[in-house]
């Protein structure tokens, strides 16, 4: 039941970082202009992420309170890119998952996103790759690309790398396009912030 003065009500329970943000901006993208979101999240995280993506979404934190906050939606959000480069797979889990993670956070704060997937990371891009890859204390990787990629995500792979590793093009998740390094010159040439994992 939504609280009284509030426009809609979410108790989150324990989802934490990318996966929390994404639910969060559907939530707020579903509250008319100025409508308020009453949050309780028990995400030990949230105290520190809830203020930046406010800051980064032009949403407004009304009242922080861990576990209990309110917030306010705005009308406009800030635009911009954001790229995350990913060069690991099964080799290094932690930093495949972390990666994906994050990309959802940026998309969630209303980021153009772009993972671009080079050296091992291009195995990500083939189908099936990833089912079984599941980190303790994170979502299941299949289930943050997939999350990715229905936010609007961009996932781009390393054409040398790609081919260096003799990977199938007809085996490629859907959405996983083949580029060359201009493209991502290019999308990188205004500034745009990149992290690499």
């Amino acid at each position: 039941m939504t609280p009284p003065n509030f426009d809609d009500h979410w108790d989150a329970g324990s989802t934490g970082c990318g996966e929390l943000l994404l639910l969060l901006a559907q939530r707020m993208r579903n509250l008319p202009p100025h409508g308020i979101l009453s949050l309780r999240v028990e995400d030990p995280g949230a105290p520190e992420d809830l203020p930046s993506w406010c800051r980064l979404t032009g949403h407004r934190l009304l009242q922080a309170e861990h576990p209990d906050y309110t917030l306010q939606r705005k009308d406009d959000s800030m635009a911009g890119k954001f790229c995350v480069s990913l060069t690991h797979a099964k080799d290094d889990t932690d930093r495949a998952t972390v990666g994906f993670v994050l990309a959802n956070a940026a998309l969630a704060s209303g980021k153009e996103v772009v993972i671009f997937l080079s050296i091992s990371g291009v195995r990500l891009a083939s189908r099936g790759y990833a089912d079984d890859i599941h980190e303790e204390g994170f979502a299941p990787l299949k289930e943050l690309m997939h999350s990715f990629f229905e936010a609007g995500g961009k996932l781009w792979v390393c054409s040398p790398c790609f081919k260096k590793r003799k990977l199938d093009e007809k085996e490629l998740v859907d959405g996983a396009v083949i580029v060359g390094g201009a493209r991502l010159v290019e999308f990188l040439s205004d500034g745009s912030p990149c992290v690499s994992y």
